[in-house]
This record gives C-alpha cells, structure tokens and sequence, in this order.
C-alpha cells in the first residue's frame, strides 16, 4: 500500500472502505496481513514489477495505465465489484490570485474539450465530459462500480482521525 500520509489518493481509498466495509476490514488487512507500506507510488509499482510483493493494495487506474500500456509493463488492474474509490483531481482559482483574468482563460482551457483531452494524454485521468472516451485499455467508468464519499465535510472532517487509525492498525 501507499502511506497514508504522504498519499492523497490512499486518504480517498481508506476512507471510502472504511465507510463501505467497516473499520474491522482494515483493522484485519493491517493488522494482520502486515502489508509493506511505500513512500512513492514508483517504489511500491517496482516492488510488485520485481516480485518483492505479490498484489498492490492501492494503484490509480491512470498509474496502472501508465506501466502497463505506455512502459509495457505486465501489471494489471483488478477491479472489485464492490467498488473502487474515486479520487477526484480539482482545479480552482484562488480568490487573491495576482492574474484572474489568465486564470480564467486557463481554466476555462482545461475545461474544455482540448484541455479535457490533452489532460487525459498527458497524464491518463478521466474525463468527465461527454464524448471524451478514456484512452484504450483502461475501463470505462460505466463499467465500474465507484465509490464517492457522500459528504465532503465528513471526508475532510474525518481525515486526520483516519490517518491516525490507519497508523495505530500498523503500530505507530
């Protein structure tokens, strides 16, 4: 797995799981299946490349599509019928931004259809937008079932009292 607190998207993954499968499913996986916990999402993909582990608990359909499909690497995606969390990728503009008139042209750019595609060439996320299909070999999000938290607030409001319980699942 990914550390907590250093991984965005394994918040978003502990959090979801804990709301849907309970607080005893991490307490056994963590507990008690021990896993290795990486740093980098580049440390944990070469340990399963290299046969240190057997399955990554927490890879980003995008980073899977990254080794595989563009380093031509054999890892796969597997993805549970009970769902896999969603992390959404935000973009705003800052209330005192020196340039809001630039900020607005580019974020208008990113959201439109030429943004939305090269966003999706450059780094393998998902498009929202109708009509963007995701690129070969990586599933479509009607073919998922995802996870979403169904409050922002408790999400935020709960993250350090869930990092804090994933840490004490693992002795720290």
């Amino acid at each position: 797995l990914e550390d907590i607190n250093t991984a965005g998207s394994q918040y978003g993954q502990y959090y979801m799981l804990r709301e849907v499968l309970g607080k005893e499913f991490w307490g056994n996986l963590l507990s008690i299946q021990e896993p290795k916990i990486y740093y980098k999402t580049t440390d944990l993909a070469n340990a399963l490349l290299e046969g240190e582990i057997d399955i990554a608990g927490e890879f980003s359909i995008h980073t899977v599509y990254s080794y595989r499909v563009k380093q031509g690497t054999p890892i796969q995606g597997i993805y549970p019928e009970e769902g896999i969390p969603f992390v959404a990728n935000l973009v705003a503009i800052l209330k005192q931004t020196k340039h809001p008139e630039e900020a607005k042209i580019f974020l208008n750019f990113l959201l439109s259809r030429r943004g939305q595609e090269l966003m999706q060439s450059s780094n393998y996320k998902y498009s929202l937008q109708d009509g963007i299909t995701p690129l070969e070999g990586i599933p479509s999000l009607d073919d998922l079932n995802i996870l979403l938290p169904e409050n922002a607030v408790d999400y935020a409001a709960k993250r350090s009292e869930y990092i804090q319980e994933f840490n004490s699942f693992l002795g720290k």
